[in-house]
């Protein structure tokens, strides 16, 4: 007779899981906020005016640090 064995896994092993894929994609989200930003940045007066976007408040946006 075989006999099975079921494995329960330990609470911490859930909660160090979830920590690891939050903090993934925080990362992710702060590498996209930084390209945007850089991107923004290097767009001409007349390419923001063509998106809708006002020289003075892109420029602010561009100057966030990545985590904001």
């Amino acid at each position: 007779m075989v006999e099975l064995v079921l494995r329960q896994r330990h609470p911490s092993h859930n909660t160090f899981k979830r920590i690891i894929r939050i903090s993934l994609a925080k990362l992710k989200q702060w590498r996209q906020n930084s390209r945007t930003r850089h991107q923004l940045s290097q767009l001409s007066a007349q390419q923001l005016r063509d998106i809708g976007i006002e020289s003075n408040i892109a420029e602010r946006e561009a100057k966030k640090w990545f985590w904001q």
